[in-house]
């Protein structure tokens, strides 16, 4: 009988996590968004997370949780900003900026570096962080941004977590899986 071992690669990121009271106050940021669109699909509620680091398909997690462990990070409270847009071919991504945050992009550059020493490829571009609301959005031609910004009460969370995440799509739906944790 033949010994096979089955290697699947899983398509991995490294993110911030957050706590029910704030996943259901960005929910509710991105209907309110989603009510001036014409057309958008909104993330959903668990999908809710800041991507630290993307590192694609993989098959081993060893050198990501050893990226991890490496990293230089120490808890802080994430403070939301505005809202903006990556202009799109078929339609915008809408985001919810965050507040410049020393001890994240300290943090986040000490993970890309640690990466780099396990052997990942990573992306050579600025970081700037935001969270998904709304992708593919046609808004409403009256809407108007700056109104809707100052609408905007930030939102705050402590963060005191480095999470291991895997996408996959189970019944259709796209989830993400936490693989890994570390407390900061």
């Amino acid at each position: 009988m033949l010994n096979a071992k089955i290697v699947f690669d899983m398509r991995l990121f490294i993110a911030l996590n957050f706590s029910e009271r704030f996943l259901d106050a960005l929910a509710e940021t991105a209907q309110n968004l989603q009510k001036q669109a014409i057309y958008a699909r909104p993330t959903q509620r668990e999908n809710f997370h800041l991507t630290l680091a993307f590192l694609g398909e993989q098959e081993n997690i060893a050198g990501s949780i050893a990226a991890i462990d490496a990293c230089a990070a120490t808890a802080f409270t994430l403070v939301t900003g505005h809202c903006g847009a990556f202009h799109q071919r078929n339609g915008d991504l809408w985001w919810l900026g965050l507040r410049r945050q020393a001890n994240l992009l300290h943090m986040q550059e000490s993970l890309r570096q640690q990466l780099l020493l396990q052997g990942y490829r990573m992306e050579n571009r600025t970081f700037k962080p935001h969270l998904t609301l709304l992708r593919e959005a046609r808004m409403q031609p009256d809407f108007d941004l700056a109104a809707f910004n100052s609408s905007l009460k930030p939102l705050h969370e402590r963060i005191t977590s480095i999470h291991l995440m895997q996408s996959v799509r189970q019944a259709g739906k796209l989830c993400y899986l936490e693989l890994y944790k570390r407390e900061i």
